[in-house]
């Protein structure tokens, strides 16, 4: 291309130099000149063409035969690459298989570990279960042989026990026979006692009664007794109204003067009856009497088993003010059919000494209270059930509830001195007895 150049350059100062040597000349040589020229030119500038396609022809092979070496570059890189891939994959697939067949050798160990450790605990199961078997077998023959010699000491303890039963029952039937006859003649001779002790203490009550000492004392209890019997209502004796109106005072006071005539003691005889009662009801362990508790029915039971008989009003009171609800379902139903709460025995013990207070003291056959029926103060002698109103009291009638309560007095001292002599009595007949039995005993061994 150099060596072309120039030469086109050469070409350009010769015609140039012709230029400037024919700008002298004829117009015929210049126009000849100027087409030479121009001849010149056009084959210049086809003759420039012709090298510029050709050096365009050479730029666009090179440019190709570039394109072609990348081209080739890149195939073999692709084909490289597709080997490498392919390899790649071949490998992985081959450990991927290599891994997987490990993986089955390990679990095949494992299973045959599993299956080893299986027959051996199979083993032992079926050696255990054997010694299992060998073992019952051998417990069963000695528990029939235990329980035959039981059943022969069972025999032998059943034929002795029988034995003892029978001396036992046969023991049981002589001491009581034995102490039957004891028993009546300690009855007998305190029936006696009890007889005599009530003349010789009706003879000193009388006596003092008559004596000049007991005058005063009559009086002052006459003019006590006076002055509360016809004590008019009022606010400061609301209290002794209340409890003078109450049925169950009123129930309590009547019972209290029937248990005396018969020689009953309220504290020790009823109440405690009242409290077995409860016991055999409930069965109940407590002896409190916050515990024990009497329903209607059995209250009368327990009336009719001392034969004493109390209006079915007062006893109606004295439930409804004293009763409690019961919390079980075995309630109690009055006459009426109404459901009877129970009632506690400790308010029976507390209500009665209220009575003493209010209706007259213990053990007197003479109760004051308002009778429900004409709303007055009433004395009733609950014995022979005579009933004195308020408008027909008289001071002579008085004077004698005075000094039957005065001898009521003598008689429930020496009711009580009775009671605990005869207890002592009682308990060292027991001890004499027991003695008694001991020295039997001491005897035969």
């Amino acid at each position: 291309m150099r060596v072309r150049f120039r030469g086109w350059r050469k070409v350009a100062r010769v015609e140039r130099r012709v230029w400037n040597a024919t700008l002298a000349q004829s117009k015929m040589y210049k126009s000849i000149g100027a087409g030479l020229g121009v001849l010149r030119r056009v084959w210049w500038r086809a003759w420039r063409r012709k090298c510029l396609r050709k050096w365009q022809d050479d730029v666009e092979f090179e440019i190709l035969e570039e394109l072609a070496g990348a081209w080739r570059v890149e195939q073999v890189k692709k084909g490289v690459m597709r080997y490498l891939r392919r390899h790649a994959v071949e490998e992985i697939t081959m450990r991927r298989k290599e891994g997987e067949a490990e993986e089955r050798q390990r679990l095949v160990e494992k299973m045959m570990q599993e299956m080893h450790l299986e027959m051996e605990r199979l083993e032992q199961e079926q050696r255990l279960e054997e010694q299992r078997r060998f073992d019952k077998e051998r417990r069963e023959v000695e528990h029939a042989k235990r329980m035959e010699e039981q059943r022969r000491r069972a025999d032998l303890q059943a034929r002795d026990r029988h034995i003892l039963e029978i001396q036992e029952l046969e023991r049981k039937k002589r001491i009581k026979k034995e102490r039957a006859v004891i028993m009546t003649a300690w009855e007998e001779k305190w029936r006696d006692k009890k007889v005599e002790m009530e003349r010789s203490c009706y003879r000193r009550a009388d006596e003092w009664l008559s004596s000049n000492a007991a005058k005063e004392v009559l009086l002052k209890q006459f003019k006590d007794l006076e002055r509360d019997f016809y004590m008019a209502p009022s606010v400061e004796n609301r209290e002794r109204e209340r409890m003078l109106k109450s049925n169950a005072n009123i129930c309590l006071a009547v019972l209290d003067g029937k248990l005396f005539d018969k020689g009953i003691d309220v504290k020790r005889d009823f109440l405690h009856l009242l409290k077995q009662q409860t016991l055999q009801q409930h069965y109940q362990q407590s002896d409190h009497d916050e515990h024990c508790i009497l329903s209607y029915n059995h209250f009368i039971k327990v009336l009719h088993h001392l034969k004493i008989s109390l209006e079915p009003s007062f006893l109606r009171g004295l439930y409804n003010e004293l009763h409690e609800k019961k919390q079980d379902n075995n309630t109690c139903r009055t006459d009426d059919g109404d459901d009877a709460a129970v009632l506690p025995l400790h308010k029976i013990a507390s209500r009665i000494k209220t009575t003493y207070q209010y209706n007259g003291p213990k053990g007197t056959p003479w109760k004051k209270y308002i009778s429900p029926a004409h709303e007055i103060m009433m004395f009733h002698n609950v014995v022979t059930d005579e009933r004195i109103l308020e408008s027909d009291m008289t001071k002579k009638k008085m004077k004698d509830i005075v000094r039957e309560t005065a001898r009521v007095g003598f008689l429930l001292r020496d009711r009580r001195q009775f009671w605990q002599e005869r207890e002592k009595d009682c308990q060292l007949i027991q001890m004499e007895m027991a003695a008694t039995v001991l020295q039997k005993m001491f005897w035969v061994w």
